[in-house]
Protein backbone atom coordinates (compact mmCIF):
# COMPACT_ATOMS: atom_id res chain seq x y z
CA UNK A 1 0.00 0.00 0.00
CA UNK A 2 1.41 3.50 -1.14
CA UNK A 3 1.41 6.23 1.83
CA UNK A 4 -0.34 9.08 1.33
CA UNK A 5 1.57 12.44 -0.16
CA UNK A 6 3.36 14.31 2.10
CA UNK A 7 2.12 17.43 1.44
CA UNK A 8 -1.60 16.88 3.11
CA UNK A 9 -0.22 17.31 6.89
CA UNK A 10 1.48 20.63 5.44
CA UNK A 11 -1.99 21.41 3.98
CA UNK A 12 -3.59 20.72 7.47
CA UNK A 13 -1.13 22.48 9.19
CA UNK A 14 -1.41 25.65 6.87
CA UNK A 15 -5.29 25.34 7.13
CA UNK A 16 -4.73 25.46 11.28
CA UNK A 17 -2.84 28.52 11.21
CA UNK A 18 -4.93 30.23 9.19
CA UNK A 19 -8.21 29.58 11.58
CA UNK A 20 -6.39 29.65 14.72
CA UNK A 21 -6.83 33.45 15.16
CA UNK A 22 -10.43 33.13 15.42
CA UNK A 23 -10.31 29.77 17.44
CA UNK A 24 -7.50 29.41 19.66
CA UNK A 25 -5.99 25.94 20.26
CA UNK A 26 -8.46 25.36 22.36
CA UNK A 27 -11.94 25.47 20.31
CA UNK A 28 -9.70 24.46 16.97
CA UNK A 29 -11.26 21.00 16.13
CA UNK A 30 -10.25 17.92 13.67
CA UNK A 31 -13.30 18.69 11.33
CA UNK A 32 -12.91 22.61 10.89
CA UNK A 33 -8.99 22.04 10.05
CA UNK A 34 -9.76 19.02 7.36
CA UNK A 35 -12.59 20.83 5.84
CA UNK A 36 -10.52 23.96 5.36
CA UNK A 37 -7.51 21.81 4.09
CA UNK A 38 -10.02 20.26 1.69
CA UNK A 39 -8.46 16.95 2.81
CA UNK A 40 -10.27 13.84 4.49
CA UNK A 41 -11.26 13.44 8.05
CA UNK A 42 -9.28 10.32 7.69
CA UNK A 43 -6.19 11.51 6.28
CA UNK A 44 -5.96 13.83 9.41
CA UNK A 45 -6.07 10.80 11.36
CA UNK A 46 -3.73 8.83 9.49
CA UNK A 47 -0.73 11.77 10.13
CA UNK A 48 -1.68 13.17 13.37
CA UNK A 49 -3.89 10.70 15.41
CA UNK A 50 -4.87 13.27 18.19
CA UNK A 51 -5.37 16.96 17.93
CA UNK A 52 -3.23 17.07 20.88
CA UNK A 53 -0.40 15.68 18.41
CA UNK A 54 -1.54 17.57 15.97
CA UNK A 55 -1.61 20.92 17.63
CA UNK A 56 2.32 19.28 19.37
CA UNK A 57 3.76 19.12 15.66
CA UNK A 58 2.49 22.65 14.67
CA UNK A 59 4.38 24.69 17.25
CA UNK A 60 7.37 22.11 17.02
CA UNK A 61 7.43 23.06 13.17
CA UNK A 62 7.26 27.05 14.01
CA UNK A 63 9.58 27.03 16.37
CA UNK A 64 11.86 25.14 14.81
CA UNK A 65 11.72 27.54 11.59
CA UNK A 66 12.40 30.58 14.01
CA UNK A 67 15.36 28.85 15.93
CA UNK A 68 17.14 27.60 12.87
CA UNK A 69 17.26 31.44 11.54
CA UNK A 70 17.63 33.07 14.66
CA UNK A 71 20.89 30.30 14.88
CA UNK A 72 22.35 31.11 12.03
CA UNK A 73 21.97 34.82 12.07
CA UNK A 74 23.24 35.53 15.71
CA UNK A 75 26.53 33.78 14.09
CA UNK A 76 27.08 36.94 11.84
CA UNK A 77 27.87 39.48 14.64
CA UNK A 78 30.82 39.59 15.25
CA UNK A 79 31.04 40.67 18.66
CA UNK A 80 28.47 39.87 22.02
CA UNK A 81 26.91 43.15 20.94
CA UNK A 82 26.02 42.74 17.90
CA UNK A 83 25.05 39.09 17.59
CA UNK A 84 22.48 39.82 20.84
CA UNK A 85 21.25 43.13 18.15
CA UNK A 86 20.58 40.22 15.58
CA UNK A 87 19.18 37.83 17.95
CA UNK A 88 16.55 40.77 18.96
CA UNK A 89 15.61 41.65 15.62
CA UNK A 90 15.30 38.14 14.35
CA UNK A 91 13.10 37.35 17.59
CA UNK A 92 11.07 40.60 16.51
CA UNK A 93 11.07 39.84 12.77
CA UNK A 94 9.52 36.16 14.39
CA UNK A 95 7.09 37.73 16.65
CA UNK A 96 5.94 40.32 13.65
CA UNK A 97 5.26 37.40 10.69
CA UNK A 98 4.03 35.22 13.34
CA UNK A 99 2.00 37.65 15.26
CA UNK A 100 -1.57 35.93 15.38
CA UNK A 101 -0.13 32.32 16.06
CA UNK A 102 1.86 33.93 19.04
CA UNK A 103 -0.95 36.06 20.27
CA UNK A 104 -3.23 32.71 20.08
CA UNK A 105 -0.71 30.85 22.39
CA UNK A 106 -0.78 33.42 24.52
CA UNK A 107 -3.91 33.67 25.38
CA UNK A 108 -4.43 29.82 25.95
CA UNK A 109 -1.73 30.24 28.27
CA UNK A 110 -3.40 33.11 29.95
CA UNK A 111 -6.68 30.73 30.31
CA UNK A 112 -4.79 27.73 31.80
CA UNK A 113 -4.20 25.98 29.11
CA UNK A 114 -2.54 23.31 30.90
CA UNK A 115 -1.08 21.20 27.78
CA UNK A 116 -0.24 24.00 25.85
CA UNK A 117 1.66 25.93 28.62
CA UNK A 118 3.51 22.59 29.18
CA UNK A 119 4.48 21.93 25.67
CA UNK A 120 5.76 25.78 25.31
CA UNK A 121 7.80 25.98 28.71
CA UNK A 122 9.65 22.39 27.59
CA UNK A 123 10.19 23.18 23.98
CA UNK A 124 9.91 26.94 22.76
CA UNK A 125 12.17 28.33 25.55
CA UNK A 126 16.02 27.71 23.97
CA UNK A 127 16.32 31.44 22.72
CA UNK A 128 15.54 32.51 25.82
CA UNK A 129 18.33 30.67 27.18
CA UNK A 130 20.83 32.32 23.95
CA UNK A 131 19.63 35.75 24.80
CA UNK A 132 20.23 35.65 28.63
CA UNK A 133 23.61 34.14 27.58
CA UNK A 134 24.49 36.87 25.18
CA UNK A 135 23.19 39.81 27.78
CA UNK A 136 25.81 38.51 30.34
CA UNK A 137 28.75 38.31 27.87
CA UNK A 138 28.13 42.11 27.12
CA UNK A 139 27.76 43.09 30.06
CA UNK A 140 30.90 41.26 31.41
CA UNK A 141 32.47 42.76 28.06
CA UNK A 142 31.24 46.45 29.13
CA UNK A 143 29.33 46.83 25.67
CA UNK A 144 25.71 47.28 28.13
CA UNK A 145 25.72 48.61 31.79
CA UNK A 146 25.79 46.05 34.63
CA UNK A 147 22.68 45.25 35.74
CA UNK A 148 20.77 42.61 37.54
CA UNK A 149 18.99 40.56 34.62
CA UNK A 150 15.53 40.85 35.73
CA UNK A 151 15.68 44.71 35.14
CA UNK A 152 18.24 44.34 31.59
CA UNK A 153 15.38 41.54 29.76
CA UNK A 154 12.19 43.68 30.43
CA UNK A 155 13.78 46.94 28.99
CA UNK A 156 15.37 44.93 25.78
CA UNK A 157 11.87 42.67 24.78
CA UNK A 158 9.53 44.67 25.91
CA UNK A 159 9.90 48.00 23.37
CA UNK A 160 11.14 45.80 20.58
CA UNK A 161 8.89 42.60 20.86
CA UNK A 162 5.92 43.21 22.32
CA UNK A 163 4.67 45.64 19.72
CA UNK A 164 4.14 42.87 17.17
CA UNK A 165 2.51 40.99 19.68
CA UNK A 166 0.22 43.65 21.45
CA UNK A 167 -1.31 44.70 18.10
CA UNK A 168 -2.12 41.51 16.90
CA UNK A 169 -4.17 40.64 20.56
CA UNK A 170 -5.33 44.34 19.75
CA UNK A 171 -6.73 43.85 16.21
CA UNK A 172 -8.66 40.22 17.46
CA UNK A 173 -10.39 42.11 19.94
CA UNK A 174 -11.64 45.22 18.01
CA UNK A 175 -13.10 42.76 14.48
CA UNK A 176 -16.22 44.00 15.48
CA UNK A 177 -15.28 48.21 15.16
CA UNK A 178 -13.99 48.69 11.51
CA UNK A 179 -12.74 52.41 12.54
CA UNK A 180 -10.56 50.81 15.65
CA UNK A 181 -9.49 48.32 13.83
CA UNK A 182 -8.42 50.30 10.81
CA UNK A 183 -6.76 52.30 13.18
CA UNK A 184 -4.78 49.63 14.95
CA UNK A 185 -3.46 48.49 11.27
CA UNK A 186 -2.46 52.18 10.60
CA UNK A 187 -0.58 51.56 13.53
CA UNK A 188 0.96 48.33 12.74
CA UNK A 189 2.49 50.20 9.49
CA UNK A 190 3.97 52.62 11.14
CA UNK A 191 5.80 50.54 13.76
CA UNK A 192 5.84 46.42 12.51
CA UNK A 193 8.33 47.52 9.76
CA UNK A 194 12.08 46.51 9.69
CA UNK A 195 13.14 50.00 9.89
CA UNK A 196 10.60 50.72 12.58
CA UNK A 197 12.21 47.71 14.95
CA UNK A 198 15.65 48.94 14.31
CA UNK A 199 14.87 51.85 15.77
CA UNK A 200 13.46 50.91 18.74
CA UNK A 201 17.00 48.99 18.89
CA UNK A 202 18.67 51.80 18.86
CA UNK A 203 16.89 54.11 20.92
CA UNK A 204 16.80 51.02 23.91
CA UNK A 205 20.68 50.43 23.37
CA UNK A 206 21.32 53.74 23.81
CA UNK A 207 19.65 53.96 26.81
CA UNK A 208 21.87 51.00 28.24
CA UNK A 209 25.65 51.93 27.25
CA UNK A 210 27.58 52.09 30.55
Amino acid sequence: MTRPSQNIDKKLLEAAKELLPETGFTRLSIRMVAKKAGVNLGMFNYHFKTKEAFIEQLLIDTYAEFFNTFTLNIKEGATPLEQLKKALFTTAVFARDNNQLISTLIEDVMLGNEKIIEFASKNMTKHVTVLVKLIKQCQSEGFIIKAPLFNIIPVIIAPIVAPNVVLALAERQLNRNIKLKLLAKLAASQILSDKAIKQRMDIVFKGLVP
